[in-house]
């Protein structure tokens, strides 16, 4: 999934007239949900000096933020950056940080009401989610908010690693006939889901 939006960005970039070794260079650095291999990239990318650096998801942007409050950061893939102390707000976000967030507040309630509306016998829902991804619980509490209003029992399961997911979607399918299943956004989970 990442690599198919790296080629999408590549090609946009393409587009609009840059080309690689001509007149843009770009570097990659692959993290995945390892922490130190995040903090690694970010000191190369940081002792590149690049005129700009793009980032996907929180755990690839706290170390930046930790690394350089100069260099200009741009972000996707963030749920919730004002929640996790990477901006001061979404309209006026300060310091060298900006971004898109994929998931506003409002919209975290809609996943719960369209899996009732798609699922409408639904009375209870596993809501996976990594504790080390900071907009986890946030996520959580907007699930369980919505959970009573729309007649469904929130089951949040914290997971570090697949043997975690394997356990939490087992015990809840023995347990608990009519489910669903709500996967919060994480880069562990995301690499899970492949």
């Amino acid at each position: 999934m990442a690599k198919t939006r790296v080629a999408a960005f590549l090609g946009a970039l393409r587009e609009l007239g840059w080309r690689e070794e001509q007149n843009v260079r770009i570097d990659i650095c692959w993290a995945a949900a390892d922490l130190d291999r995040a903090r690694d990239c970010a000191a190369k990318l940081v002792d590149l000096a690049p005129d700009l650096i793009l980032a996907h998801s929180p755990r690839a942007l706290t170390p930046l933020q930790e690394k350089t409050h100069s260099l200009p950061i741009v972000f996707v893939g963030v749920g919730d950056p004002v929640r996790a102390d990477l901006v001061q707000s979404l309209s006026r976000p300060g310091g060298n940080i900006t971004g898109f967030t994929n998931a506003e507040e409002p919209l975290r309630s809609k996943w719960l009401e369209l899996l009732k509306q798609a699922a409408p016998g639904l009375v209870r829902v596993l809501v996976m989610y990594d504790p080390n991804n900071v907009t986890g619980p946030g996520y959580v509490r907007v699930i369980e908010a919505v959970a009573a209003s729309v007649g469904v029992e929130a089951s949040p399961a914290v997971v570090r690693g697949p043997d975690d997911i394997e356990r939490a979607v087992h015990t809840f399918a023995v347990e608990h006939k009519d489910g669903g299943l709500i996967i919060l956004p994480s880069p562990l989970l995301t690499l899970q889901g492949r």
